[in-house]
């Protein structure tokens, strides 16, 4: 299935049989729609933009997608973009699977920027989706304006940021923009600390930002940080420690900590129809 890191279709084995078959056949009893699609390289992220067109005359509708590579170390990593073709309902296929070569099914790669290192994650500004924040292998947080990067990745392989924020000293995974707040960004890193940004704060022509705040109550690795959806001064972090811990930025503390789990805690996400309340939080 996989060569010198590299995913080719005609090289995938099938899948295993029973489970397989079992997946094929109650596929349509969770899903309306699948299109599976093979990448040259793996990726660690996967976020929808949140923009959607209709091309007139056509059949589907066109979505883009943000994407990262996993490369071997000589090979060039890259933040993507995606186009991903979507048939409308009344035009989509009544099998299960369609042939991933249907004019219906495409999912093409139509940017690719340069980046340092393989992308553990990447995100976008939602009051500004052109700027998207991707996590790295060696701890820097990677901020990059699409409208302001070359048509085509320069062939040097250079990684050219519009900001690089330096607070980190190993990588992470766990990456949040405010979306109550512009510019306002938290990070979360193996080396167990919680970086929150001010990109509005950065100074002329360095291109460099430290943290305007770092937050290390977390015993071990820091895996996910999210902005609550509805009161900016709230995110939630969690951690191999198996807590979970809410902040408020407005005091730079925790103003709960939770032992959820009892082992490894992954990610987190905010109920968006239940939000947290005074001294209890629901849902």
């Amino acid at each position: 299935m996989e060569q010198d890191g590299c995913f080719h279709a005609v090289e995938e084995e099938p899948m295993c049989n029973e489970d397989s078959n079992m997946l094929d056949v109650n596929e349509n009893v969770f899903q309306d729609l699948v299109v599976r699609q093979f990448l040259e390289w793996p990726s660690l992220t996967a976020q929808w933009l949140p923009d959607v067109t209709r091309p007139e005359g056509e059949e589907y509708s066109l979505h883009r997608l943000i994407l990262g590579t996993d490369t071997s170390e000589d090979h060039q990593n890259y933040l993507m973009i995606a186009n991903v073709q979507i048939p409308d309902e009344n035009h989509r296929c009544h099998d299960i699977y369609c042939d991933q070569n249907s004019d219906n099914w495409k999912v093409e790669i139509q940017t690719k920027i340069n980046h340092e290192g393989e992308v553990n994650k990447a995100c976008y500004m939602p009051q500004n989706p052109s700027i998207i924040a991707t996590q790295t292998c060696f701890g820097d947080v990677l901020v990059f304006d699409c409208t302001k990067q070359p048509s085509e990745p320069e062939p040097s392989g250079i990684c050219s940021p519009q900001l690089t924020l330096k607070g980190h000293e190993q990588e992470g995974y766990g990456l949040s923009w405010n979306p109550n707040q512009y510019g306002y960004l938290v990070s979360a890193s193996d080396d167990t600390a919680i970086c929150l940004w001010d990109i509005n704060s950065m100074s002329a022509n360095t291109g460099v930002l430290r943290p305007i705040a770092t937050f290390t109550e977390h015993a071990l690795f820091v895996n996910d940080v999210e902005w609550h959806p509805v009161y900016q001064n709230m995110f939630g972090s969690v951690s191999n420690d198996e807590t979970l811990m809410i902040w408020d930025t407005r005091i730079y503390d925790t103003v709960h900590i939770i032992q959820a789990h009892t082992d490894e805690i992954n990610c987190l996400a905010f109920n968006p129809y239940r939000v947290y309340s005074g001294h209890r939080i629901c849902g």
